[in-house]
Formats: C-alpha cells, structure tokens, sequence
C-alpha cells in the first residue's frame, strides 16, 4: 500500500464512479446517474 499521489487522480476518479453505480445505481434513472457522474 502507498500514498496516493496526483498521477492517480484518474484512476481513483474510475474506481469511485464505478464503486458509486455498483452500490446505489439501480436507484437512479440512467439519465440523472450520467449527468451525477
């Protein structure tokens, strides 16, 4: 394990926008989960 450093902003940002949709997708439409994310 290490510090996140600004060369993985991207990849953090990959791994929360798909955490948030596997977790609380299915509570929005489509539509808003896109203009959220």
């Amino acid at each position: 394990m290490r510090r996140a450093t600004p060369d993985d902003a991207q990849t953090l940002s990959v791994l929360a926008a798909r955490t948030f949709v596997e977790t609380f997708g299915h509570l929005y439409p489509p539509e808003d989960l896109q203009a959220f994310l």
